[in-house]
């Protein structure tokens, strides 16, 4: 497009200046076409940023829409705490990351949410940190529980499915 605005532009000032009419002020007509193909190649370059523009915006609403989805999946987990005993286990969740300790005293392992499910009352996902060298799968069903060693009643049971064990628990405020 600019290839050929430049080339009406050079064709045009050719034409301008052979004209042998004295009443056309040739500097004047000159600088019109100069004022014209600047505001035309302005206005090109503000079509080609607003495009980029909304492309950008719309990648940004995608991404967070995506975000949304998953963490929405998993909202009535967020800021609960489930666990287990024998060993003494926990595992809380926020909008992306799973926080498991294996047992009372360890360090907290942050551990990346993937491949979140829901099907009815049970939620399930996939969780890793390739760092510490866990990966394992976790799944959360709306459902009374009680852990074995209280007389609470629990609205969460949990299970963490390792390739070599699992532990069972509960989670939620007890009842």
């Amino acid at each position: 497009m600019k290839k050929l605005s430049v080339l009406f532009l050079a064709v045009f000032m050719i034409f301008a200046y052979s004209c042998k009419n004295e009443g056309v002020d040739k500097k004047q007509l000159k600088e019109e076409l100069k004022k014209e193909f600047l505001t035309e190649m302005e206005n090109e370059d503000v079509k080609n940023d607003e495009v980029i523009n909304e492309e950008v915006k719309n990648e940004e609403e995608v991404i967070v829409e995506e975000k949304v989805v998953s963490n929405s999946k998993i909202a009535e987990l967020i800021g609960l705490k489930f666990g287990g005993v024998e060993p003494f286990w926990s595992i809380k969740f926020t909008e992306d990351i799973a926080y498991f300790t294996p047992n009372i005293g360890e360090e907290e392992i942050p551990l990346k949410i993937k491949d979140i499910n829901v099907n009815g009352n049970m939620i399930s996902m996939f969780v890793s940190n390739e760092q510490f060298g866990y990966e394992f799968s976790v799944i959360v069903r709306k459902e009374n529980c009680t852990d074995g060693m209280s007389d609470y009643t629990y609205p969460y049971s949990i299970n963490l499915e390792f390739p070599d064990d699992n532990l069972v628990g509960c989670g939620g405020s007890p009842k």
